[in-house]
Order: C-alpha cells, then sequence, then structure tokens
C-alpha cells in the first residue's frame, strides 16, 4: 500500500490495535483517462440463477435502489435524535426517490430496446438520457439552473448521469445471458465518464452484485470473501489500496462511518463515484443480513448521501429480496409516473431477457410516461 499499515506493538500479554492508515479523498487525486487496463471478473456472468431467485434480484435492484435513495432525506433527524430506522417509519409520509433511481429506470428502457447489440444500446441510452435532461428543464429550481447554458457541467452530470447505478443495472438484468457485460457496462459509463478510475468502479460494483444475486444458490460466495475477490481482479493500484483499507477495518468490525473518515472524509462524505462505490460495497459487507442496520449506519456520516444509499440499498434488497426492506419502507414508496402494475410488467419482461427474435426483430420496451415525468419534475423538490 502507498500507506503501510503499522505493526501491531505490544507487550506483557496486552496487544495494541494499530491505527489504520488515512487516506485523501478521491477527488484529491489526479484523473487518469488513459487507456484503461485490463479488468477481470472474479465471477462469471454466465451463470444462470434459479427463476425465483433471479426474479428477486430484478425486483431487488429497482425497489432496493428507490428506497436508499429516496431515505437520504432523513440524515438530519437520525443524526440529531439518534433514531433508529424503525422508529421513523411511522412518521415516513410518501418516499420519493429521485436522479438515480430516474437513471437506472432509463438504462432497464434503453436495454430493452437495445436488440442485444451494445452500439445500440449505447444509442438508446444517450438518447433518453438526454431527453430526461431536458425533461428537468420544466423543474424549478434545479430545471431552470439546469437550462441556463453549459456552464453547469456538475448540475448535467448528476441529472441521471450516475453510472454506478446503471452498472448495478446491467449487471443484474444481464446474469446469465453474457460473459461481455463489462463491455456493456463500458458503453454506459463512456457516455458521461472518461476516467478509467471510474470505468473500474463500476466493474467492482457489478461484481459486487453478482455476489449478492449468488446469495442462496448453490453458487453463493461468502460476503467476507467479497473484498479480498474485489481486491485481486481491479487492476488499478489506486484503487485497490483503499480495498485493502477496507478489508482492514471489516477484519476490526469498524464502522461505516470510521471507514469514510479513513478514506479521507473527515468533514463530512462528498458525492464522488468512485468512493461512494468503495464506501456501498463495504456497508453492503457489514451489514448483509440487516437492511436497517445498514442505512443506519450510512445515516450518521454527515455529507451527501445519495448516491451511497442507492448503491447500498440496490445491493442489500438484490441480496435479501424486497422483503428484507421494512414493509413500511415499501409500502411509502412511489415511483410515480410509474405504478405497481408498471414493476410488474417490468419484472417479466426483465425476467428471462433476451427473449429470442423478439427481442432482435420487434423489441417491446416499457411504457414511459413521458408527461407524467414532467409532471414528477415540477413537484419534486431540487435534491
Amino acid at each position: 500500500m502507498a500507506t503501510a499499515i503499522g505493526e501491531l506493538q505490544g507487550s506483557a500479554g496486552t496487544l495494541e490495535q494499530p491505527s489504520l492508515p488515512k487516506l485523501h479523498p478521491f477527488t484529491k487525486m489526479s484523473r487518469d483517462t488513459s487507456n484503461r487496463s485490463p479488468w477481470n471478473s472474479p465471477f462469471s456472468w454466465g451463470i444462470v440463477l434459479p427463476s425465483g431467485r433471479r426474479q428477486e434480484s430484478i425486483e431487488g435492484v429497482l425497489i432496493g435502489c428507490a428506497v436508499g435513495e429516496s431515505l437520504a432525506r432523513f440524515q438530519s433527524l437520525v443524526q440529531r435524535e439518534g433514531l433508529r430506522v424503525d422508529a421513523i417509519e411511522s412518521s415516513l409520509g410518501t418516499l420519493r426517490p429521485a436522479h438515480r433511481t430516474d437513471g437506472l429506470i432509463i438504462t432497464i428502457q434503453s436495454l430493452l430496446l437495445s436488440q442485444a447489440v451494445p452500439e445500440l444500446f449505447r444509442k438508446r441510452l444517450a438518447n433518453r438520457l438526454a431527453w430526461y435532461q431536458r425533461s428537468l428543464w420544466f423543474s424549478f429550481p434545479s430545471g431552470f439552473r439546469l437550462g441556463l447554458g453549459r456552464r453547469n457541467r456538475a448540475l448535467r452530470a448528476y441529472a441521471g448521469n450516475d453510472p454506478l447505478i446503471r452498472a448495478v443495472a446491467l449487471s443484474v438484468l444481464m446474469q446469465g445471458h453474457h460473459e461481455g457485460v463489462l463491455r456493456w457496462i463500458q458503453k454506459s459509463t463512456s457516455i458521461t465518464h472518461q476516467d478509467k478510475w471510474i470505468a473500474h468502479a463500476c466493474y467492482l460494483l457489478a461484481a459486487a452484485v453478482q455476489c449478492a444475486q449468488f446469495h442462496r444458490t448453490q453458487h453463493a460466495i461468502p460476503t467476507s470473501q467479497l473484498l479480498s475477490d474485489l481486491k485481486q481482479a481491479c487492476p488499478s493500484p489506486e484503487i485497490t489500496d483503499r480495498i485493502e483499507v477496507l478489508e482492514q477495518g471489516f477484519e476490526r468490525g469498524e464502522s461505516t462511518r470510521t471507514i469514510s473518515q479513513l478514506l479521507g472524509y473527515t468533514e463530512g462524505w462528498l458525492d464522488n463515484l468512485v468512493d461512494n462505490a468503495l464506501l456501498g460495497i463495504y456497508t453492503y459487507v457489514r451489514h448483509s443480513e440487516s437492511f436497517s442496520a445498514g442505512v443506519e449506519d450510512l445515516l450518521s456520516i454527515p455529507g451527501e448521501l445519495h448516491g451511497v444509499l442507492a448503491i447500498y440499498g440496490s445491493l442489500s434488497a438484490i441480496h435479501l429480496g424486497i422483503k428484507g426492506i421494512p414493509k413500511p419502507l415499501r409500502t411509502q414508496l412511489s415511483l410515480y409516473p410509474y405504478s405497481a402494475a408498471w414493476v410488474q410488467q417490468y419484472v417479466d419482461r426483465c425476467l428471462d431477457w433476451p427473449h429470442g427474435t423478439e427481442d432482435i426483430q420487434r423489441t417491446r420496451s416499457l411504457p414511459s410516461h413521458p408527461v407524467g415525468q414532467i409532471l414528477r419534475n415540477l413537484s419534486r423538490a431540487s435534491r
């Protein structure tokens, strides 16, 4: 590692734990847009899951992302009053997700329209993201700022353009069909980001999704082994140094908040894609059997957590199934303009994708409800 782990020290039967190294936030490191290094997936996307587990994963990636992203608004309440997730369930109101869940749905639609061709998928995705950003002009004040001009690149990148969430969706929907999933993820990522490290973070997250999908199947992988597998697969030393800190922290039972500080975020979490992926994966490994415990651990961290919560929510719900999400959180969720019937259509349509000649010749997608999207944007507060 660039920052060495201290040696264990002790005397006369006592053993003092060394302090873990503190790193800099990944945002402080220079960008690398050079040719991508080879990345070897630790798991196979060719493995066909039992239909029950596949259905749970397809439901979980959408519902988990939406619930996780929605819960970010309770961050200050949890920190101020020390409340647990079950204590806020009675006063939730309607849970409304935001841009990351929208981006996940756009990815699903684009995949169904792709005719199983990566280049066509990229074209469909780029077109739908462009429409989505134009539809945001009808929201206020975020849409007004988005429409001001080219200068506000941060907001433009934020509007449905999280490549991590797209990688999660692709890993789930293409499991059992394509060993070339990484190529599809690269196509998706390159629309909005050219940074090699961000591409690697997307690949890491896609592999973590596989671990979650394999749970309760004959291919199950111990979550405690996941960090080690990901470290061996990733060719980027800058990222593997950070994964090693996660490994050491997991062995010591460190909280997610402590890990965030060790990654360099002592003043609060920043919405950085590489570290969002790493913290989301760490929270999943630490709390793989309890959705609520992971959410509570994350909500104790100050800063911008929408991205990390969306990632963790997806991983947890894929692993546990949506029944692992407390029922009040599920019943209060609104995906407007998409109904419960639309969600069932989504599950049925994706369960055995691709469907052969129908996908190749006359693909059926899901209703997009463009008018409903505009109405949603009008009513949505800026996030």
